[in-house]
């Protein structure tokens, strides 16, 4: 059984199970994910506790027992539709948008929605008018469309979350409250309260 001291392992882990979902991460990244699991505030100070280990001392911190992050079969397919309709406009990358839209017709993002009274058929049509107002930037050459940094950043953020709470599988209800505490959001939501969100996660949980 995999501890605290396969840190290292478990993010070469985490890297490829996110590669395979078109989710791209560092390795820096994916060790400050890693010692995020174990209850260290970052990665050196994981790395620290490792090195006491080896050389035969016993710290005590807080060690979960993480498994690896897995998607519900709905977010896979959410994930998978945004990244097509980013292909069927000719993008080269899946944007918020893109995810937001596909997040509309997400069983548990849009259970999210409708208990906080949000108009889901409103933020639907909005984001599909805003993207066919764009224009195709040469993503009709064949080319699988990526997700895009901020697309990217918010699903990294969900499977963090999620797995800090203990909370398995990850799911579009993640996915929509990641992107509502986006530090950086290149889409505003108005009118979803995100503390209203979590509390909606943890009756889920329950």
């Amino acid at each position: 059984m995999r501890d605290y001291r396969d840190a290292k392992a478990m993010a070469h882990t985490l890297r490829e199970a996110l590669a395979e979902k078109d989710c791209k991460i560092s390795v820096g990244e994916s060790l400050e994910l890693i010692a995020h699991l174990f209850g260290a505030a970052d990665w050196n100070t994981l790395s620290a506790i490792i090195k006491n280990s080896e050389r035969g001392s016993h710290p005590t911190p807080i060690v979960r027992e993480p498994g690896p992050p897995f998607f519900s079969p709905d977010l896979e397919e959410t994930l998978h539709q945004s990244l097509q309709v980013a292909a069927e406009q000719g993008q080269r990358q899946a944007g918020l948008e893109h995810l937001l839209l596909s997040l509309t017709q997400d069983p548990d993002a849009k259970a999210m929605m409708k208990a906080l009274g949000f108009d889901v058929a409103g933020l639907r049509q909005w984001l599909a008018n805003a993207l066919a107002s764009q224009s195709p930037n040469d993503g009709r050459d064949g080319n699988n469309p990526g997700p895009s940094e901020a697309f990217q950043r918010v699903v990294q953020s969900a499977i963090l979350d999620s797995q800090a709470s203990g909370e398995r599988p990850i799911t579009g209800a993640h996915v929509l409250l990641a992107v509502l505490t986006d530090q950086e959001p290149t889409v505003r939501i108005q009118g979803l309260d995100v503390a209203a969100a979590r509390r909606f996660l943890r009756r889920r949980k329950t």
